[in-house]
């Protein structure tokens, strides 16, 4: 069963260098006016759950007795060992490769693998905070969306850029509500 193990790290080896390679390859590497990304916690996590991918597997190469004894224990370490893999490798996707790029005329929206999704300030037609989450979403006239989410900073930033820029849209009151908040005064 110890074959499997190391089957198992060695996939987890995989999944972290393919990662890596993403990151490398579709990284936003324009900044325009204004990068909204991820905190850099998320990516603490991420390499936290990794690590304890690689933990699990290796304690019980060292001590087999460690989370059980049958066979079942070991493919329970495996698939642990894989998902918490899988989990963290999304977790750095997330953090280094997401996120929103405000331009003079348009936000480019990048997703964790790469993929584009542009709205123009002159099509919003829709700005929201949906309850219970952090992100801002703007909508446009044909229906498609842009996400904007990041830490208070990054948030400040998005609002007093959008401000801006979003003029008629239903939401702009949102944008100054929100505005005050962060800046710690009440309506």
């Amino acid at each position: 069963m110890d074959k499997f193990l190391y089957i198992g790290l060695a996939a987890g080896i995989a999944l972290l260098a393919a990662t890596v390679v993403l990151i490398i390859k579709r990284r936003c590497r324009d900044a325009g006016i204004v990068c909204i990304r991820e905190t850099w916690m998320t990516a603490v996590l991420g390499l936290m759950i990794i690590a304890l991918g690689f933990a699990f597997p290796v304690l019980k190469i060292m001590d087999p007795s460690a989370v059980g004894t049958d066979s079942q224990s070991y493919w329970f370490v495996i698939g642990f060992g894989l998902v918490c893999h899988l989990m963290g490798d999304f977790a750095l996707l997330f953090t280094c490769i997401k996120c929103t790029v405000l331009y003079e005329d348009r936000a480019v929206e990048y997703s964790p693998f790469g993929h584009q999704n542009v709205i123009y300030w002159e099509d919003i037609v829709r700005v929201e905070k949906p309850l219970m989450k952090s992100a801002y979403v703007m909508t446009d006239r044909n229906g498609n969306t842009v996400h904007v989410s990041g830490d208070k900073k990054a948030s400040q930033k998005f609002i007093d850029f959008a401000r801006e820029k979003v003029k008629n849209a239903s939401g702009t009151d949102l944008l100054r509500q929100v505005e005050h908040r962060l800046n710690g005064r009440h309506l």
